[in-house]
């Protein structure tokens, strides 16, 4: 009965010991990085109304050329990336039947704009001069220019 006692005991204070242990702890530090990143996509393509070399005064644009369509673009990006509108100077037009090339200029967007995570639409534009489209035959011409949005 005694050694049963002894355990008893024993085991008593092994919980009263074991109740008063200290707790440990410790911080976690967590580190999250948010990439700087934009998405650009064509809602409207350029269209540059008919133009008649004959009547036709000095450099149209599709912006204000009766006829013509101005393009759209929207723009997402990670919120407060500000961003600028690139493009070549010029693009070269190809004629679908004849050939000929008919040069455009884009028009771009002024930078910087900031089109934040909801998006934004900016309108594009393509001119072309008089010399130009007096200089080509009749056809419709084609072509594409990249506009590069980038922080």
């Amino acid at each position: 009965m005694k050694k049963m006692m002894k355990l008893a005991l024993l085991a008593l204070v092994g919980v009263l010991a074991a109740g008063n242990a200290m707790a440990a702890t410790t911080d976690v530090n967590v580190t999250a990085t948010v990439s700087e990143a934009c998405i650009a996509t064509t809602i409207t393509d350029i269209t540059i109304g008919a133009i008649d070399p004959t009547t036709d005064t000095g450099t149209l644009d599709s912006a204000s050329h009766a006829g013509s369509t101005q393009g759209q673009i929207n723009v997402v990006c990670t919120a407060g990336t500000a961003v600028n509108f690139t493009a070549l100077p010029s693009v070269d037009l190809t004629g679908t039947t004849n050939g000929d090339t008919l040069t455009v200029v884009p028009i771009l967007p002024a930078g910087p704009a900031t089109p934040g995570i909801a998006g934004a639409d900016y309108a594009v534009n393509a001119s072309v001069t008089q010399a130009q489209y007096q200089s080509v035959s009749a056809d419709t011409y084609t072509g594409t220019f990249t506009v590069t949005v980038a922080p």
